[in-house]
């Protein structure tokens, strides 16, 4: 049994003498996500590291980690900030305005560091960055975790140069924890893909739902690295290849052939093939290559060829195609093409119309919240859900939460969000005060 091997089954076992003592687990919930969350990320982590936050400073007369990294950048490649809405992260952002900001798939970094080499480390990785021209979108979380420094690329070579990088810096190699057992590792880094989803999350929500089948059928004695694998392929390829039943769908909230099911299939199959013994950097890009491919194609038109449809089902699709907000207008020209009785349509004017269309449908979320909630916290709901990706801030009356999770509302708003260099409070107020609404009218 290799190290990993041995690691993980160790990981599996602490956990299972966790789930054995706390009632929660007896379903799979937030809370036992959270708990398994929280110990994979600070399992080891010392006590005088999970004792820091970098968002504080020690006393008055010094700066916090957070404060020193934005006043004293210098790099002229490279934005440092703190979003107002996301305070856990200190942003570290290229000025290229570039792939990597708006690409919907990134190669994924995750750099430990610990309390005594995040400060300086953290310095040299993106004055690095910075010096070499590489563009990414990265941030630092305001703990001592495995997975406090993100870096996001979007460039192989790159990867490949600031992995060197990272093997030759006796400072970084130094300080660095332990990395994700569970995702690729290279040199103790970890690398993983995973869309607008969370691979770490999705990792503690698969080991809180196997703990709870375990502990429902009296087995938290047999938890171990083949068992949980074993599980996890037998829930995906019921999920995603028809094999069976699976419990994927209900605790992820998505539906079959939606874009969130192909980002949690690409998160899962990434995860088991991880594992095996001959999975290799090749193997990672390669990955990353077939899931960058399927976000860039992602398909909005139905196969060919097109259904006969009465007149009126023809309208109608003519409209639920012109009320999408698309990506690809030119794979969209063909179908128009067909419902439409002239051989060419404009379907840059259905383009123009996509800035209309996300403002719309944030109305229409603002409004479906205010009917649980009042303004303010309908406003903080969709601004979580945006900047962290977790649906269980949206509300499900009227399908809120599938329908904002089934579509590129949060990509496309994020992507607006930065153009117009506006926080989404103050973007969604100013929404609001155009289109002539107060928060009582809506509710």
């Amino acid at each position: 049994m290799n190290h990993k091997i041995q690691e993980i089954d160790q990981i599996l076992k602490e956990i299972a003498q966790i789930a054995s003592q706390k009632p929660e687990f007896s379903h799979s919930n937030k809370r036992t996500d959270d708990i398994i969350y929280n110990y994979l990320i600070f399992r080891n982590v010392s006590e005088k590291d999970r004792g820091l936050d970098f968002t504080k400073s020690p006393n008055r007369f010094f700066k916090s980690v957070f404060e020193k990294w934005i006043q004293q950048n210098r790099r002229k490649n490279t934005k440092v900030f703190i979003d107002e809405e996301w305070k856990y992260f200190c942003q570290f952002l290229s000025k290229d305005e570039g792939a990597a900001l708006h690409s919907r798939e990134h190669l994924k970094v995750y750099v430990p560091l610990d309390g005594d080499h995040i400060e300086k480390g953290a310095n040299l990785l993106f004055d690095f960055l910075d010096q070499n021209g590489i563009s990414h979108a990265s941030k630092i979380g305001k703990r001592v975790r495995f997975d406090d420094i993100v870096i996001r690329l979007v460039n192989k070579e790159d990867l490949s140069k600031l992995l060197n990088f990272i093997e030759s810096n006796s400072y970084i190699q130094k300080g660095l924890l332990p990395s994700n057992p569970f995702a690729f590792q290279q040199n103790n880094i970890a690398l993983v893909c995973d869309g607008s989803k969370s691979y770490n999350e999705t990792v503690s929500s698969l080991i809180s739902m196997y703990m709870v089948e375990k502990k429902r059928n009296n087995q938290l004695n047999q938890v171990g690295y083949m068992d949980f694998f074993q599980t996890v392929e037998k829930w995906y390829r019921g999920s995603f290849m028809k094999e069976g039943e699976s419990p994927l769908a209900e605790k992820f909230h998505f539906t079959d052939g939606s874009k969130i099911a192909e980002n949690y299939k690409e998160i899962i199959s990434l995860m088991l093939k991880v594992q095996g013994s001959r999975f290799g950097m090749e193997d990672y890009l390669d990955h990353y290559d077939k899931a960058k491919k399927a976000k860039e194609e992602v398909r909005v038109i139905p196969p060919k060829p097109i259904p006969i449809m009465t007149l009126e089902e023809k309208e109608k699709r003519k409209e639920q195609l012109k009320a999408l907000l698309f990506d690809q207008p030119e794979r969209l020209r063909e179908e128009l093409n067909e419902l439409e009785d002239t051989d060419e349509i404009d379907v840059t004017e259905i383009v123009e119309q996509a800035s209309s269309n996300l403002d719309q449908t944030l109305l229409s979320a603002i409004e479906t919240m205010q009917k649980k909630m009042d303004l303010e916290s309908s406003l903080n709901g969709i601004g979580a859900f945006i900047h962290s990706g977790n649906a269980r801030y949206i509300t499900r009356l009227d399908h809120l939460r599938e329908r904002l999770v089934n579509s590129y509302f949060r990509e496309d708003m994020k992507r607006k969000l930065e153009e117009s260099h506006q926080s989404f409070h103050e973007y969604a107020k100013k929404k609001l005060q155009e289109n002539g609404i107060s928060g009582n009218q809506m509710s």
